[in-house]
């Protein structure tokens, strides 16, 4: 092979290696932004519910978000099939409250585990699509009444 002809193939083969990973870079960034845009928030029920800690979250990454005092939220959230498997950990800096199972778009789920060092009350997760949480406030305080009137 001449010196023009390897020159011509060494730059050949290096704007194809260029292309193939430019392609795979697009397809996967195209693979997250295909997903919708999903939404983690974390909070408490006294009298009404209240959020403590949201922040968006990328399926199979590590969740760490705080807010503020010492509030944080920290975890995963796992794609299986069409399940949303979470292990999750909300604190307040009094108290902390666990999650791990499987995750309802919409609807809320609270921790079946914890420690606390003070007052308790209930702590809530909830997946969404909607960054904002006022409805999903609403919604909240609406199964929660529902929740404790099948209990009576």
């Amino acid at each position: 092979m001449s010196a023009s002809s390897w020159k011509n193939f060494t730059s050949t083969l290096t704007i194809l290696v260029s292309a193939a990973i430019v392609s795979g870079c697009a397809s996967s960034n195209n693979a997250r932004t295909n997903s919708p845009t999903l939404y983690m928030h974390f909070g408490i029920y006294l009298d009404s519910p209240q959020r403590l800690v949201s922040t968006r979250v990328h399926l199979s990454e590590s969740i760490f978000a705080a807010g503020d005092g010492f509030w944080q939220l920290q975890g995963n959230i796992q794609k299986r099939g069409q399940d949303f498997v979470a292990e999750l950990t909300g604190s307040t800096g009094q108290g902390s409250g666990i999650f791990k199972g499987t995750l309802t778009l919409e609807k809320e789920v609270y921790a079946s585990g914890g420690g606390f060092s003070g007052g308790v009350a209930p702590m809530w997760f909830l997946l969404s699509t909607n960054s904002d949480s006022e409805p999903l406030l609403r919604t909240i305080k609406k199964n929660y009444e529902l929740m404790l009137e099948k209990a009576r």
